[in-house]
C-alpha cells in the first residue's frame, strides 16, 4: 500500500518540494474531502488545486512552486511519495467503494473491529487507510466491497445468484448527479 512500513519509517507529516519540507495537515477527514473533490464535476482543476493548498497547508514557504506542491499533496493522498504523477493509472469502471456512500459502513466497521469512533478521533490519513483496508471480512464495509467485487458468473445456483445480485444492487454505488444550481460547499477546516 505505502511501499514501505510505517513501523520503520513512521507516518509522514511533511511533503517535499524541490528539496524543501512543507508541513501538511494529515487528518483522515482531509483525505475523505480530497476523494470527494476529485469526483465533483462542478470543480475545475484550478479550484481543486486551490482547495488542496488551503486544506493541507497552513503556511507555504516563499518561493515554493504551487503546482509542484499540489502534486506532492496528491502523492501524499495516494500514500506513495514516489508514485507516478496523475494520469498514469486508469480508473476501474465500477467503483469498489465510495467514502460518502460507504460512510456509515466505514464508521460502523471501525467501531466494531477496532473500537474507534471516527467522529471523536483525529487520525493520520495513512493510518486510516491502512486500517480501512485491513478491516475483517465480517464488517459491514468489507461485506459491501465483497458483494461489489464478486464474480456472479461463478455462482452456479440460480436462486443464490439472484439473491446476490439483489444484495449487490442494495450496496451499488450510485453515480452522483449534479443538481442545477446546487453547489458543493467545501469545508476548509477540519
Amino acid at each position: 500500500m505505502t511501499g514501505c512500513s510505517v513501523l520503520t519509517r513512521g507516518l509522514p507529516e511533511v511533503v517535499w518540494v524541490d528539496g524543501v519540507q512543507v508541513p501538511v495537515e494529515t487528518d483522515y477527514r482531509l483525505g475523505l474531502l480530497t476523494g470527494m473533490m476529485a469526483e465533483d464535476p462542478a470543480l475545475t482543476e484550478a479550484d481543486r488545486a486551490a482547495l488542496l493548498l488551503r486544506l493541507y497547508c497552513r503556511d507555504i514557504p516563499a518561493g515554493i512552486d504551487a503546482e509542484a506542491l499540489v502534486l506532492s499533496i496528491l502523492d501524499f493522498y495516494a500514500m506513495d511519495p514516489e508514485r507516478n504523477r496523475p494520469g498514469a493509472k486508469e480508473r476501474a469502471k465500477e467503483p469498489v467503494f465510495d467514502f460518502e456512500a460507504d460512510g456509515d459502513r466505514i464508521f460502523a466497521s471501525f467501531l466494531l473491529a477496532y473500537g474507534i469512533d471516527l467522529t471523536e478521533v483525529r487520525m493520520h490519513w495513512w493510518k486510516f487507510m491502512i486500517l480501512l483496508f485491513s478491516l475483517p471480512e465480517n464488517t459491514p464495509f468489507m461485506q459491501a466491497v465483497r458483494l461489489r467485487t464478486m464474480d456472479l458468473t461463478e455462482v452456479q445456483d440460480d436462486g443464490l445468484r439472484r439473491k446476490l445480485r439483489q444484495a449487490r444492487g442494495a450496496v451499488r454505488i450510485r453515480k452522483k448527479k449534479q443538481v442545477k444550481g446546487e453547489d458543493t460547499v467545501w469545508q476548509t477546516e477540519v
